[in-house]
């Protein structure tokens, strides 16, 4: 048996998708891209810097560069504190790090139950103004709901909009995924929650890295998050949320992603968010899913690379 310190590290990276550390144990192999679009070294990974931002917003920083991205994380923001797994963030981010400093910052804890996305735009809103100054945005899944609703409504704060992985609303045959996610979290089923998130964000293939870790892992998973309820309340918004009217009122020059094979957000919804915000660019990932940050990660940078830079 692995010691706990070791199993709750891999669990944290099991959770967050972080293929590049799990690739040790894994049966498929998996070779995260070692260059950057520039063709400079990726490796080794940045240092994060985390901490609280006006004392409630949980934060990692990343890379020196000369330029602001903030990322807003997807629901998994409410099952783990972005300062908990800091190595996973200086991941994702490397690509981006060569030419922006870069901001993933979570939600505050303890949401009120009916706390909205737009409402979480506004949260967002008040550290933007108060903190940061405009910047490049990069909203994924959940993320990608509020940063429509915090670019329609504070275009101030937007300098470039990246929108990963949602469309305009959660359309009504796919309420059903998120109705059941927000049934096991009150009843703090978290394992169950996690095996079927897994299940509904990535392709077979690495659907099955991640099931297979299950045992090793397993009592880390069924561990609560710090708030239970904030991923009821994260549920209910993705469940409410509705910003089709709203899109053409976003100003920023603006990217739009998604996985061709999402079963969460279908390619259908990633278009139409593109077609209704003015010049805006689309991307489809193909053969992906709702997991296409990570099962097309190089790609996935080189594009998001391209357009924060051109």
């Amino acid at each position: 048996m692995l010691p706990r310190r070791f199993r709750k590290r891999l669990a944290l990276h099991a959770s967050a998708r972080c293929a590049h550390e799990l690739a040790t144990y894994a049966p498929i192999r998996y070779d995260p891209p070692r260059t950057a679009t520039n063709g400079e070294d990726l490796l080794p990974l940045p240092r994060a810097q985390t901490g609280l931002m006006l004392g409630e917003f949980p934060f990692a920083r990343v890379g020196t560069g000369s330029r602001s991205l903030v990322v807003f994380p997807g629901i998994m923001d409410a099952l783990q504190d972005v300062t908990g797994n800091p190595r996973f963030i200086a991941w994702f981010c490397q690509a981006m790090t060569f030419s922006h400093t870069v901001f993933w910052i979570g939600r505050r804890r303890g949401l009120p139950h009916d706390h909205s996305t737009r409402d979480m735009a506004r949260d967002y809103a008040r550290l933007f103004a108060e903190e940061l100054g405009p910047c490049d945005v990069l909203g994924v899944s959940m993320g990608s709901a509020i940063a429509q609703d915090f670019a329609a409504d504070f275009p101030q704060h937007v300098d470039r909009l990246v929108l990963a992985m949602c469309g305009p609303r959660m359309e009504p045959e796919k309420k059903e995924l998120c109705r059941n996610w927000i049934t096991l979290a009150q009843g703090a089923r978290w394992r169950d929650l996690y095996l079927d998130m897994i299940a509904r964000t990535y392709r077979p293939a690495r659907r099955a890295v991640y099931q297979a870790l299950m045992p090793t892992v397993d009592s880390v998973f069924s561990e609560s998050p710090t708030i239970g309820s904030d991923f009821v309340v994260s549920g209910q918004a993705c469940l409410d949320f509705d910003t089709s009217e709203r899109l053409p009122l976003i100003k920023a020059r603006t990217l739009v992603l998604g996985g061709a094979e999402d079963v969460l957000m279908p390619a259908e919804g990633i278009r139409e968010v593109a077609d209704r915000i003015p010049g805006a660019s689309l991307h489809l990932f193909e053969g992906s899913g709702h997991g296409a940050f990570e099962e097309c990660k190089e790609e996935f940078d080189r594009v998001i690379s391209e357009f924060l830079t051109g």
